[in-house]
């Protein structure tokens, strides 16, 4: 008997896939390289697929520390731009926010993959729980419905 094992990113792409051109596909928060190497695309010497490279996924946060927040997207047919913001929040509140490209800053067609990072971003102080979320704003040449999309991700701020 064959097992089907989905990541929560595949199923999100396969609910959002259905309702959205363009979709947000993951959120994450890394520490920076020191070195310079990280984060990059298609890194892997040899690889036949692309990829990327970035500083593992932190879920417990410390003010103070420099982060790069990435947001990765795709896109099913789409033909437009898109925007790329994330937002770090507890409940209603946000504790802070940035943008990555501005709304119809990023020119999108079909099938594309992107993963796009913020640069190094200090994060403020405020402990507890909070949601980080990655935002993906589109719209369509010719001037149709904007449309978002967006990943959340629970974190520890310390």
């Amino acid at each position: 008997m064959r097992a089907l094992i989905l990541t929560s990113a595949a199923v999100l792409m396969l609910a959002s896939a259905a309702s959205a051109q363009v979709y947000a596909t993951s959120v994450t928060a890394a520490v920076p390289d020191p070195n310079g190497k990280v984060p990059g695309f298609n890194k892997v010497p040899g690889s036949a697929i692309e990829n990327w490279a970035n500083g593992v996924a932190q879920m417990v946060l410390t003010g103070g520390q420099t982060y790069n927040f990435c947001v990765s997207l795709g896109s099913a047919k789409a033909n437009g731009a898109a925007g790329v913001s994330w937002t770090l929040s507890r409940k209603a509140n946000i504790i802070q926010n940035g943008t990555i490209v501005a709304p119809g800053g990023l020119p999108v067609g079909p099938n594309g993959v992107w993963y796009l990072c913020s640069g190094y971003t200090a994060l403020n102080s405020n402990p507890g729980k909070a949601v980080l979320t990655g935002i993906v704003t589109y719209t369509p040449t010719g001037g149709g419905k904007t449309t978002n999309s967006d990943v959340h991700v629970d974190v520890v701020l310390k």
